[in-house]
């Protein structure tokens, strides 16, 4: 009889155990199936934030592609400091586009040029360019120093520093977190964090007035889209020779439209007892070759930034040169 009981017990612990053991096998099958489910959400979500953002891409390309033509097959001037946001209310969400125009600004990139071996060297014209723009905006000589010498020594392709306040590999191997300096051209402005003496207050500072384009000569400035309340990027552009006043009536006076043509332009009062050489002329620019579109996508709670830069050639053919994707 003992006998009997203590197998009926060792069966129901048996039983016991086997549905224990089955019930943690289900909710670990639900919970991986909850998680799968979950990423492949998350993963279709992505995707849609990135379709919506390409087709904002698409349709801001049309708009470049369509200007560059009334330009270049009418006498109609479409203003190009006015560009307006877009904003657009999807299911789930809202899609927001704001298109920058890269040539009211200076390119970082043009501190370097290349010479006959195909080297990035230093390119004085740029860094002279560089050092008018942060005097304008209050740097002293030891200051701009401080920073001009890092950058070119960030993008040149040698490991000697140009100048004493410069850094090569010697500095920035020597940090806690040791890395090597790019010896390339930037990518994107967030980059200058990572260059002796960019800390993230100068570049959040430096950030309205320069930006990146990838390409290492002059690009120039686009004096149609230059910002009124930027009047310091108008004194760069002409080495100098006019007023941080004087360039604010320029800005002021121009047309709604833009000015026409260079001539037009040095017409006005401000400028015509300049002696401008030639290689400013050549910088001054009445319609741009470059663009950046930043993009918000905001879809059912997941939010995705989407930065592209966009070129436009003479005849207005558009092309997107890169995409920046992350999440906000």
């Amino acid at each position: 009889m003992k006998k009997s009981h203590t197998k009926k017990g060792s069966a129901l612990i048996i039983v016991l155990l086997v549905v224990a053991i089955l019930t943690t096998v289900g909710v670990s099958s639900i919970d991986r199936l909850q998680a799968d489910i979950s990423r492949s959400t998350d993963f279709s979500l992505r995707m849609q934030s990135h379709w919506y953002a390409l087709g904002l891409e698409s349709r801001v390309s049309d708009f470049i592609r369509e200007r560059q033509k009334i330009r270049n097959f009418s006498n109609l001037l479409i203003p190009d400091q006015d560009i307006p946001s877009i904003l657009v209310t999807i299911e789930g969400g809202n899609l927001e586009g704001k298109l920058f125009d890269l040539q009211t600004c200076f390119n970082l990139n043009s501190v370097v040029r290349l010479d006959s071996q195909d080297r990035r060297v230093i390119n004085q014209i740029g860094v002279d360019q560089y050092r008018g723009l942060l005097s304008e905006l209050g740097l002293d000589e030891y200051s701009q120093d401080q920073i001009i010498y890092p950058l070119v020594d960030w993008l040149d392709s040698d490991d000697f520093v140009q100048d004493i306040n410069g850094a090569e590999d010697d500095f920035y191997t020597r940090l806690k977190s040791p890395y090597r300096a790019a010896n390339q051209l930037l990518y994107d402005i967030s980059e200058l964090k990572d260059i002796k003496n960019y800390s993230s207050e100068l570049v959040s500072w430096l950030s309205p007035y320069v930006c990146v384009i990838p390409a290492m000569s002059i690009a120039g400035i686009n004096i149609n889209a230059i910002q009124k309340d930027k009047p310091e990027i108008l004194v760069m552009l002409m080495g100098g020779q006019i007023s941080t006043r004087s360039a604010s009536n320029i800005l002021n006076d121009r047309p709604v439209a833009g000015f026409r043509d260079l001539v037009e332009f040095l017409s006005h009062p401000e400028l015509l007892d300049l002696q401008i050489p030639q290689t400013i002329k050549d910088q001054i620019l009445t319609e741009s070759n470059y663009y950046v579109l930043k993009t918000k996508v905001l879809n059912y709670g997941y939010p995705l930034e989407v930065d592209s830069l966009i070129s436009v050639n003479e005849v207005g053919h558009v092309k997107v040169l890169k995409r920046q994707e992350r999440v906000f």
